[in-house]
């Protein structure tokens, strides 16, 4: 009804409790949650976390999650101080930490990359362009990466941005075959995918890597079929760092899966 979508959000708890006491099916109360969603825009994404997942909002649920990724400093689940005990399950929150995490890695690794050729160039303007390029980064105030566990993956991406202010190619090597490239393209390249490089959690993929008979995943094998769509026949688009992250199973059962993948698809 009309009154039930303005519930207050915090409400959204009692409900949950109210179904597990009546033995009501979260299904019958999926379509009206939608609803309540829409109706409550206003409200901050990140506390609807668990409501997300406990009515089954794959689109919502994906969209929080990224944000909380890449938004957050530290991930942390907000919790009702009435209902202690209703919350998401504690690897998810890992899961979610760690995504964060993997995208600070990434992006240090695509940020030295073009440095990994001027190792072996000849010339004698490679090491003043390594130095000016290295300064410039630092001078943005989001590098090293892996030193700023302060700040968000999209407060570190916005700081990156600012790397052009800061750099300028030496006169000596703009003839250089070696030193002579867009080192500003390359930053903004790398700040750009990596801002795209995770998708969110996929409740979809989450579902189907809940542990349930021993440690088999044969669902999840056949859930990724005979090609590299990491999403298929999930309800959301997303790519291999969402199919990653939003394995259930046992660690070593997700590395071997995606060797599995791999190999099959480089054959």
């Amino acid at each position: 009804t009309a009154r039930t979508l303005r519930l207050h959000w915090e409400y959204l708890w009692d409900v949950v409790a109210s179904t597990r006491f009546f033995m009501i099916e979260f299904p019958n109360l999926d379509t009206w949650f939608r609803l309540w969603y829409e109706k409550n825009r206003t409200v901050k994404k990140s506390d609807l976390l668990y409501p997300c997942f406990q009515f089954n909002h794959i689109e919502a649920f994906l969209s929080i999650t990224k944000r909380l990724v890449y938004d957050h400093p530290h991930i942390k689940e907000y919790k009702n101080e009435n209902h202690p005990d209703l919350h998401v399950p504690p690897r998810i929150i890992g899961a979610l930490n760690g995504a964060r995490g993997h995208l600070r890695v990434v992006l240090a690794r695509w940020l030295w990359a073009p440095l990994e050729n001027m190792m072996t160039a000849s010339c004698d303007c490679k090491e003043k362009t390594v130095y000016l390029y290295l300064k410039a980064l630092a001078k943005t105030g989001g590098y090293p990466v892996d030193q700023q566990g302060r700040k968000s993956v999209t407060a570190i991406c916005h700081e990156l941005g600012s790397f052009e202010k800061h750099f300028q190619l030496p006169q000596s090597s703009k003839s250089c075959a070696s030193c002579a490239k867009d080192w500003t393209g390359v930053v903004a390249h790398a700040v750009e995918s990596i801002q795209e490089y995770f998708n969110g959690l996929c409740l979809d993929c989450i579902d189907h890597t809940q542990p349930k008979f021993l440690d088999e995943h044969d669902d999840y094998w056949n859930h990724l079929s005979f090609n590299t769509k990491w999403d298929l026949k999930c309800c959301v688009s997303h790519g291999q760092a969402s199919w990653y992250s939003s394995f259930m199973g046992r660690f070593d059962t997700r590395d071997s899966l995606l060797k599995r993948v791999k190999k099959r698809f480089n054959n």
